[in-house]
């Protein structure tokens, strides 16, 4: 690398931005869960509304959004186990759901059989 490669990357990790673009966190910052993906053709925040989990209320999670923006959401996969299905005669094939994100309180998304998922309580 040259002087002015080596400045760069300096200046983007002073900054809070690793070379990948992502921002940088420290491991104590990290809290559990996976960020939801941004959904195709929503924008969300286009700014950087935090730069790690530890400025997120709660257990929400600082991330990314479509337009490269940065906020806190809440993480997609939360703790505790889908029940199984019992009998699939009865399934719902509909998708009321994609991430346990979309789901309120403590349910997750979980299958229903059918290729269908909703949100249910855990088990």
């Amino acid at each position: 690398m040259k002087t002015p490669t080596y400045l760069l990357v300096i200046l983007l990790v002073v900054h809070g931005t690793s070379v990948t673009g992502f921002p940088t966190t420290t491991a104590a910052a990290n809290k559990p869960g996976t960020c939801p993906r941004p959904e195709p053709l929503t924008l969300g925040a286009c700014n950087k509304q935090c730069l790690t989990d530890a400025k997120c209320a709660g257990n929400r999670k600082c991330c990314e959004t479509s337009c490269n923006g940065l906020q806190c959401q809440v993480p997609d996969d939360k703790p505790g186990t889908c029940p199984a299905i019992v009998d699939d005669t009865t399934c719902d094939p509909a998708v009321h759901c994609k991430s346990d994100s979309k789901c309120s309180g403590d349910q997750k998304c979980c299958p229903t059989g059918c290729n269908g998922f909703s949100c249910q309580n855990v088990v």
